[in-house]
């Protein structure tokens, strides 16, 4: 063993014994299985006695019925009872007013005659028509009260209402006699109704003697659930203890592997973010470039190649300040340059493929002279001075580009003059958009640099910079 070896060993704390942690573990469990088989036989005992409430509840819920029926017989009894006393006090009631109207009728049977000779002599002075109408109006209204009085004392005689009271008094007779009759149905009633209720209060008695045998069981259990229960804790720290400690001696040998693991991430973070500021770098210097440069330089190339054809001569001094610096496209193109031996106005003839790729318009169709070789380029040599209006497809492209439509043969000036309009046009906004570019680009840095703090992945950051470096580029 090194001696760093050795120097790492003294640090790492001791290895818990494995064979001693069983046996301890062991012990723990024959004590738990002594409890358990108490908890079986105790359960046993539960068990027995569970349908407590399935024993006595049938039972209870019959003599409830009964008292529920008893109860709506006594009701049904005493209405009976109630209605038959409240009809004799009435019926007592009317013979008594009946018996003092009869007296007071004998006192005013000598006044009926004189009630009839005043109501004659009230409507006497009304038909006479002498009345005011106020005067009118009280006779009227005393001769109605005197119409009631009068039938009343006739109501009143004697030996009118004799018969009413001896026929109330016999009604009031039987109703006694049915009285007599509920009486002993109600005690039967209640005696079965107290019955009833002293054997269901024994019932209950009996099933809250069970419940609390039963709750006494239950509470046995709990506590040796509890003991149990402390047991199986026990187990489980003994368990979290040597898996504790065990684990502490492998995380000391695992220290070392990860502090080297931490300096090759901070190298990496380091590395990543130099990357970072590479990119940002990139990105920041690509926004310092002029905006519009390649939109005017392709205006410049394509004026420079209409120029030629314009037969008024507009954009030559565009095309001879373009000259050969400009590097568009359409300088990059294929088409070969025309050798100074030939005459003004000839075309070389170019490779068939390269023919076959071009776009020709308004300048006339496609020559035979591929067919006849050397012969047409003679006969163009000794033609006259003419330009033939042609348009590669790269030249194509520009237009798309600029979003111009596509020039003709009659439509070169006008092409030349939306062109120089649309370089304008990017000259004036040139600076303006250049400062947003230079912001947004800023702006980017930022919040990339800014989400890498956070995140703290730098890698993902820089990749997407030099991703929108390359799309620009």
């Amino acid at each position: 063993m090194s001696y760093d070896d050795q120097v790492f060993a003294k640090r790492l704390p001791p290895r818990p014994n494995k064979e001693r942690h069983h046996e301890e573990l062991d012990e723990i469990k024959a004590n738990i299985d002594i409890l358990q088989k108490k908890m079986a036989s105790l359960q046993q005992s539960i068990n027995g006695t569970e349908n407590i409430k399935g024993n006595y509840d049938g039972k209870i819920k019959e003599l409830r019925a009964q008292l529920d029926t008893l109860s709506a017989e006594r009701k049904e009894v005493n209405e009976a009872r109630n209605k038959k006393m409240e009809l004799i006090k009435s019926l007592s009631a009317g013979i008594k007013k009946k018996s003092d109207d009869a007296k007071s009728a004998k006192d005013s049977a000598k006044t009926a005659g004189d009630i009839e000779s005043k109501i004659i002599n009230n409507e006497r002075q009304i038909a006479s028509g002498t009345l005011s109408m106020q005067e009118e109006k009280r006779l009227v209204a005393e001769i109605s009260t005197l119409k009631k009085q009068r039938k009343t004392i006739e109501s009143a005689q004697p030996g009118t209402s004799a018969s009413t009271v001896e026929a109330d008094k016999a009604q009031i007779d039987a109703l006694k006699a049915e009285l007599d009759v509920l009486k002993p149905r109600k005690d039967e009633i209640n005696l079965k109704f107290d019955a009833v209720k002293a054997e269901l209060t024994t019932v209950d008695g009996g099933k809250k003697k069970d419940l609390d045998s039963f709750s006494a069981l239950l509470n046995q259990k709990k506590t040796l659930k509890a003991e149990i229960d402390a047991l199986y804790k026990s187990q489980q720290a003994l368990r979290d203890d040597f898996r504790k400690r065990n684990d502490d001696w492998f995380a000391a040998t695992r220290a070392e592997r990860e502090r080297r693991d931490q300096e090759f991430k901070d190298q990496k973070k380091r590395e990543q973010s130099e990357r970072l500021q590479k990119a940002a770098q990139q990105k920041l210097e690509e926004a310092d470039v002029p905006a519009f440069t390649e939109e005017i330089a392709n205006c410049n190339t394509l004026i420079s190649f209409l120029s030629q054809f314009s037969a008024t001569g507009k954009g030559v001094a565009v095309a001879a300040t373009a000259g050969a610096a400009v590097t568009s496209a359409f300088a990059a193109t294929n088409i070969r340059k025309v050798e100074d031996a030939l005459p003004q106005g000839a075309v070389a003839l170019k490779k068939k493929d390269d023919r076959e790729e071009e776009f020709f318009m308004g300048g006339g169709k496609k020559g035979k002279g591929a067919k006849k070789g050397a012969a047409a380029a003679s006969s163009s040599a000794a033609a006259p001075s003419v330009k033939q209006f042609k348009v590669d497809l790269e030249s194509l492209a520009l237009f798309g580009k600029l979003k111009l439509d596509i020039p003709t043969s009659a439509s070169v000036d006008a092409s030349i003059d939306a062109l120089e309009a649309k370089k304008e046009h990017f000259l004036a906004e040139q600076a303006a958009q250049t400062l947003k570019n230079k912001a947004a680009a800023q702006a980017e840095v930022e919040r990339l640099q800014k989400l890498a703090e956070e995140s703290g992945d730098f890698e993902a950051a820089a990749a997407e910079l030099e991703g929108e470096v390359v799309a620009e580029e």
